[in-house]
């Protein structure tokens, strides 16, 4: 068995974020609310999800629009 950490990075320009003085990390409660990509993992054979009481799960949005996203 393999753990992997996934963290997607992109920008969203529907996102009002220019009045943000620095990065901004949200709790993992609030990540139901905003939109994440799906992972896709090609070629996998066979691929289990283990899931946790918590989400193992950050995600930070900086003032330029750029969101970035971890999951264990």
């Amino acid at each position: 068995m393999i753990e992997v950490r996934v963290t997607h990075i992109w920008k969203d320009s529907r996102l009002l974020t220019s009045k943000l003085p620095s990065s901004v990390e949200l709790e993992p409660s609030s990540l139901a609310d905003l939109w994440v990509p799906d992972s896709y993992f090609h070629h996998t054979k066979e691929l289990k999800f283990v899931r946790l009481m918590t989400t193992a799960a950050s995600m930070v949005i900086h003032p330029n629009q750029t969101i970035k996203y971890s999951e264990m």
